[in-house]
């Protein structure tokens, strides 16, 4: 009887015990479970770089100091959209074309506003460092500045094309989930290419005088190179 009454006394011990410590843990403070890594849905930054032309024949383009702006939206945590704008100029060595345009003594420009797209699958080298690729298309428009000191006025000419072509960079995240620096290369095949700046057009002489001035030839490929800073939103 005695050692029945311990047993109970000892189970009613421990089942005390273990409200108790139930009661206590219940009676701590709940903290959130742990944030998952913040994942980037969008990036934005400004853009600098150099794109050139090229063409058959003489007449050949300055490579010209470009700058705008990119976007990109990952679709996927490997695929990336991007959208870029960027100006860009060049000047202009005319060769044979020169004696056409009356020979200007200056140099004459074409100005350029680009429009791209690209879709950029990603492979992830280290946790910071990535490698990306994958098909572009862009509108490019084109205009120039007439130049002055020649025997003829020309008047400004107008053009515009699309170009498919591929964009190839590097990223490195200097800034986990903030900052992240870029550099690029996109080679590109212009298509379409249309508009009086690829076309004879009406130049005046110093008597009025209507003369033509030849077109530009067409362009048979563009690349550019370029450096950005990407804002991690």
């Amino acid at each position: 009887m005695l050692a029945s009454v311990r047993i109970h006394s000892a189970h009613g011990a421990a089942l005390g015990s273990a409200l108790l410590t139930s009661s206590l843990l219940l009676s701590l403070p709940v903290h959130a479970e742990a944030e998952a890594p913040r994942r980037t849905q969008a990036e934005v930054g400004p853009d600098v770089g150099v794109i050139g032309r090229v063409n058959a024949g003489d007449v050949s383009y300055t490579p010209g100091f470009a700058y705008g702006g990119h976007v990109r939206v990952w679709v996927l945590p490997w695929l990336g959209v991007r959208a870029l704008a960027r100006h860009v100029a060049h000047d202009i060595e005319l060769g044979s074309l020169a004696a056409s345009m009356g020979n200007p003594t200056l140099p004459l420009s074409v100005r350029s506003n680009e429009l791209l797209g690209a879709i950029e699958p990603t492979l992830p080298l280290s946790p910071r460092l990535s490698l990306y690729g994958g098909p572009s298309v862009s509108w490019q428009y084109l205009s120039t500045e007439p130049p002055a000191g020649g025997t003829l006025k020309l008047i400004e000419r107008r053009g515009s094309f699309i170009a498919f072509g591929v964009n190839l960079g590097v990223s490195l995240e200097a800034i986990p989930h903030w900052l992240r620096f870029e550099a690029n290369f996109n080679p590109s095949l212009p298509v379409g290419q249309r508009g009086d700046f690829f076309h004879a057009t009406q130049a005046f002489d110093p008597n009025g005088g209507r003369q033509l001035a030849a077109g530009f030839p067409k362009f048979q490929a563009s690349y550019s190179m370029a450096l950005s800073a990407t804002l991690l939103l």
